[in-house]
């Protein structure tokens, strides 16, 4: 599985985006992340995008809105990773159970105990070396923002997901750059919720994240809480390609209605 996304090229796929496109590869911030340590995964999304490198994750924990289809916000989740792109996905997973068994724990052994005290509180943002008794295989921990609209179907379904990794930092590969793999069907096959042939359709005019006309007069991607803006991606739309795309669900279509609706709200609240 691992060779399947090593193949994808992402500069490349940045490049052929026609500029109207912009809103897909951005994220509209929850005004909570400004005062998190996670709005540094939003400031290097240009980094992240153009020079990030692709490998699995495994899903440890996630706050349990995104299982959920009637609470669409963005969320943290905990992601163990292999830096190096080697590790297989039941190795990963395999870790991420044995970590998650950590939880409300009080091992004796002090780098157990460590990770332990970590994933009970919710509210630590701290990354890990995989404790060696757990894996011998380099492996890493983090907390990401995960955004809704960069699952195959808005939900996290699949406790396996591709990520884009740059220095300390991770996103979701949006799901678009790779639709055309064996995980992402899976990921689709029981919801009918194509988000990616969704937010094509909505964004038509390249203002999905317009509000009240507001944005159509200062300009799409000028919203402070928009990241990344279109001047920090060197590569985007400069060789662009129309987006081959089936016609979405009435499901689907909905439900990134709801998924845009829950980001504004959270990019509102005080």
């Amino acid at each position: 599985m691992n060779h399947t996304f090593s193949q994808i090229h992402l500069p490349e796929q940045l490049a052929k985006m026609e500029a109207k496109e912009l809103a897909y590869l951005q994220i509209l911030a929850p005004n909570w992340i400004f005062n998190d340590p996670l709005i540094k995964q939003l400031q290097k999304l240009p980094e992240l995008y153009e020079q990030g490198k692709i490998v699995l994750a495994a899903i440890v924990q996630a706050n349990r809105i995104l299982f959920s289809e009637e609470h669409a916000y963005p969320s943290a989740a905990e992601i163990v990773y292999d830096p190096k792109g080697i590790a297989s996905a039941a190795e990963l997973q395999a870790a991420a159970h044995e970590l998650y068994k950590l939880k409300n724990t009080t091992p004796d052994d002090p780098e157990l105990a460590e990770f332990a005290a970590h994933i009970t509180d919710k509210y630590d943002r701290k990354a890990f070396d995989v404790p060696h008794k757990i894996s011998p295989l380099g492996l890493k921990t983090s907390i990401m923002l995960v955004w809704r609209l960069h699952l195959p179907d808005g939900m996290l379904r699949q406790n396996m997901v591709p990520i884009l990794v740059y220095e300390d930092v991770q996103t979701i590969l949006p799901a678009r750059f790779w639709q055309q793999t064996d995980l992402y069907q899976e990921w689709i096959s029981d919801s009918q919720m194509d988000m990616s042939a969704a937010f094509y359709q909505l964004n038509q005019g390249g203002l999905f994240w317009e509000k009240g006309g507001l944005l159509r007069l200062i300009g799409i991607g000028k919203n402070k809480n928009l990241f990344p803006q279109k001047q920090n991606l060197h590569h985007f739309a400069q060789n662009p390609e129309p987006y081959p795309t089936p016609n979405a669900s009435r499901k689907a279509l909905q439900f990134a209605q709801e998924c845009k609706r829950c980001a504004q709200e959270a990019a509102e609240n005080q």
